[in-house]
């Protein structure tokens, strides 16, 4: 197993445990203690935890994004409402980049009836659009990252670089001021800076839930959105923030 893969499963136990320990993850993985004391240090450094003595803990204000079968259930209704009014942006003949993502999804289940074609990395928006005679669908290559079904790596970038879009709806694991858009993956945030580099204007959606929490990478600062929208019941002071720095940001 490679240190990113690791790293990203100690990151996922935290998250369900708030603490780990030294010696249980030997045990898990089957290196050394050495090895362990390694990824805890990187992982340290990225503010996701803090070591004690055998172990270390989750940093409160620290955020990982849940894996996707868990993202699914969380705040559907809100996802469902913010996927309806991202399609309302969205005319007909449009070239959309769709990032993977639960919130994405829904923004896909809502573009059903328009007449678009997408680009996305995410096999389970592709199979949303199956069976619509009104969508064309581009898939990026790249490695799968099973997990969320999506496709990331040199691959996929390369091939969102070759596409013009007139839109990209960008997922994003959380949103601060001092660190912008951020998510839970380097390899993903990589597929996310080059969709948005793809497209002519960059639209951010999250739920309510996103907001003042910071996931380990930063993909965008907040000024490289055209716009943000956010569902169910945000906070009016960071809304108000984000309408000061110019950014037109749609509450549903």
């Amino acid at each position: 197993m490679i240190a990113a893969e690791r790293r990203a499963r100690i990151k996922r136990m935290l998250m369900e445990k708030r603490y780990v320990k030294v010696a249980d993850l030997t045990r898990v993985f089957d290196v050394s203690d050495e090895t362990i004391r390694r990824d805890l240090d990187e992982l340290e450094k990225q503010g996701i935890l803090k070591k004690n003595y055998g172990g270390a803990e989750l940093i409160e204000d620290s955020y990982i994004v849940p894996p996707l079968r868990i993202r699914n259930e969380e705040n559907m209704d809100i996802k469902l409402q913010i996927g309806r009014r991202v399609s309302e942006l969205i005319n007909d003949d449009s070239f959309v980049i769709l990032d993977a993502g639960s919130t994405t999804l829904c923004v896909a289940r809502a573009l059903r009836d328009k007449r678009i074609n997408v680009l996305t990395n995410d096999l389970n928006i592709a199979y949303e659009f199956s069976n619509t005679q009104n969508i064309n669908v581009f898939l990026t290559g790249g490695m799968l990252k099973k997990e969320n079904n999506s496709l990331i790596g040199p691959e996929a970038i390369k091939s969102i670089a070759t596409y013009n879009a007139s839109i990209a709806v960008i997922g994003t694991g959380g949103i601060t001021f001092n660190k912008g858009f951020t998510t839970g993956d380097t390899f993903e945030a990589e597929v996310k800076r080059a969709m948005m580099a793809s497209a002519d204007k960059v639209i951010i959606v999250a739920d309510y839930s996103k907001i003042n929490k910071k996931a380990m990478v930063t993909f965008a600062d907040l000024s490289e959105a055209d716009e943000v929208v956010i569902g169910g019941q945000a906070d009016e002071d960071f809304v108000a923030g984000l309408v000061e720095m110019g950014i037109n940001v749609i509450c549903c």
